[in-house]
């Protein structure tokens, strides 16, 4: 309410319409479960690029797919004022200290493997540079660009900054230096985990945050429009990893990777069992598929090259169509003991008007859908395949936030 300096302009108005800009509304909702110290507005916003994006890519025309183009790169002039882009998160060359995005960068034979695929997509070209996983998008077509194009970004370009962001965060902090740096990129990582529409009860949101809410109720962990069990895990990982900067976060930022690897698995699973299982030749699910199969392939081949060679001759474009679910599912569940996730975590797709699991997509290790979440479930299925006791575990409790120094946010 200051008013300008005494005598300053004569006769001036005291009264003006009142500012919203930071009204309750109008707060992302994650900021009053985490409060980060840094203003990260910029990274929370990017789910409304995002969202436009989706509405354009559903449509399936050209026109479409290359506004959203623009979207993506920043050349519609609308950054919400900041300047950031997403395409700004497929050049990762700041994000050094990240294993995950060093095994990506070695997998694929370039540190811009999102940017080249989403490149590729969009022109109807192939990634014949990429070292593994050549992506022929001739074989789609412009419906299935377009979705490979929105879910790629989501899938590879938002989930690799992430665990850039958290491993690189946890690689410098070596207790030498102080933490306003690792602080801000901690934070930044949250931002765009949840982004700035997403709200606990489900509603709203187009990042990774609101896709584990989405594939959760499918595979039967959680209820529609709860938070998925995977999401209170990775916001209270978030949380104890904020208390302890500089401390002790490695484990956070190993966990945080692992459980956001859940969604993918899961959205690639269900593409394919559309696909295959129930006949669908959408070109959008082949487009689907193909992302979410490039954005685990290298954490795949990390657990088997024979694996990620299944997951390439599947699920890739123009695979998808003369691809085995089955053999998709096993050679998932062959790397969750590499990958850090188990049965439960994932679950199985569930056939909601029979109360069962569909027809050869129970989750592994005998796992039932999460309590109360479907009453009236009916457990018997056909018999699933063996699996080792590693995949039997029980789903990842986050530790109660340890102690530690409050660190200052200058």
């Amino acid at each position: 309410g200051v008013m300008p300096g005494q005598g300053v302009i004569s006769g001036f108005a005291g009264s003006f319409p009142a500012q919203s800009p930071t009204s309750e509304s109008q707060k992302s909702w994650f900021v009053s479960v985490y409060k980060p110290e840094f203003n990260v507005n910029a990274y929370a916003s990017l789910d409304l690029d995002m969202r436009e994006i989706e509405s354009l890519a559903v449509t399936g025309n050209k026109q479409d797919l290359l506004t959203a183009w623009d979207v993506y790169s920043g050349a519609d002039g609308d950054s919400g004022g900041s300047g950031f882009t997403l395409q700004d998160l497929a050049a990762v060359g700041d994000l050094d200290g990240s294993e995950t995005l060093k095994l990506y960068k070695d997998f694929y034979g370039t540190a811009e493997y999102s940017d080249k695929w989403l490149r590729a997509a969009l022109n109807g070209e192939s990634t014949e540079s990429f070292s593994n996983g050549k992506a022929d998008f001739t074989k789609l077509d412009l419906k299935g660009r377009s979705a490979a194009v929105q879910h790629g970004i989501r899938a590879m370009a938002i989930w690799g900054h992430i665990v850039g962001l958290v491993e690189k965060t946890a690689e410098r902090c070596d207790g030498t230096r102080g933490n306003s740096v690792e602080q801000k990129m901690w934070d930044r990582a949250v931002a765009l985990y949840v982004g700035s529409t997403a709200r606990e009860s489900g509603a709203g949101g187009h990042l990774l945050y609101t896709l584990a809410n989405e594939e959760c109720y499918h595979f039967g962990r959680c209820k529609k429009g709860e938070e998925a069990p995977v999401n209170k895990y990775i916001m209270a990982k978030f949380a104890n990893g904020k208390l302890n900067i500089c401390s002790n976060i490695k484990n956070d930022a190993r966990d945080i990777k692992s459980l956001m690897t859940v969604p993918l698995i899961q959205a690639a699973s269900r593409a394919m069992y559309t696909i295959d299982k129930e006949g669908s030749t959408d070109g959008a699910l082949q487009g689907e598929a193909a992302a979410y199969a490039a954005a685990l392939l290298p954490l795949i081949h990390q657990c088997g090259a024979g694996n990620s060679k299944i997951i390439e001759a599947d699920m890739l474009p123009g695979k998808s169509v003369s691809g085995s679910y089955e053999v998709v599912k096993a050679a998932f569940e062959r790397c969750y003991e590499k990958l850090n996730v188990s049965c439960e975590d994932v679950g199985g797709l569930v056939d909601f008007s029979k109360k069962q699991y569909k027809r050869g997509a129970q989750a592994c290790g005998g796992v039932m859908p999460g309590q109360g979440v479907i009453e009236g479930f009916a457990g018997s299925f056909p018999a699933q395949s063996p699996t080792p006791e590693s995949q039997k575990s029980q789903p990842y409790q986050p530790a109660a936030p340890t102690s530690g120094k409050a660190q200052s946010s200058s």
